[in-house]
């Protein structure tokens, strides 16, 4: 959901939405707001001390659930839409490293796949919504097409290594 969130606010036409539309005038709405990131911060702030590997990514993954879920509930209302355009994108492109890091660290594929699939919704979506020549746009979608490409392979060996190695 939070990726769904990101993703959405990355656009400046939504952005500009948001800022025109929002308003947290309501007291209960800004303390739900306000109880949730501090519940999802306190929950990875705990998730570091814990001793299991899987908690070590799953801490600085609630972190980034709650500095972007504060930055989508409050940024509309103070900031203009393209900076919350670039803070969407640079917290989006934080959760596809952080995904990516967690499935190597923990060998899991679906975590890959799924930061692979996050980056190039990203790089589509960007490819296909600003107006530029033709020519750049061929070049950077297949740079990045054959980029994620290559991830993809090394990821594969990687795993297959770890395999012989461990048994």
């Amino acid at each position: 959901m939070i990726a769904l969130a990101l993703y959405l606010s990355s656009f400046i036409d939504y952005s500009e939405e948001m800022a025109c539309r929002r308003s947290i005038t309501s007291k209960p709405h800004a303390i739900l707001i306000t109880a949730t990131v501090f519940i999802l911060l306190i929950l990875g702030l705990v998730s570091f001390s814990a001793p299991v590997l899987k908690h070590r990514i799953l801490g600085p993954m609630l972190i980034l659930a709650a500095g972007s879920f504060l930055a989508v509930s409050y940024l509309p209302l103070s900031v203009p839409p393209v900076e919350m355009a670039i803070t969407a994108h640079l917290l989006l492109i934080l959760l596809i490293g952080l995904l990516f890091t967690g499935s190597l660290t923990l060998e899991d594929r679906r975590l890959f796949w799924v930061s692979v699939l996050l980056a190039t919704l990203l790089i589509l979506s960007r490819t296909l919504e600003y107006q530029t020549g033709l020519l750049i746009k061929a070049a950077v979608f297949s740079s990045c097409g054959i980029g994620l490409i290559i991830a993809g392979v090394c990821f594969e060996r990687y795993l297959k290594t770890r395999r012989q190695i461990h048994g």
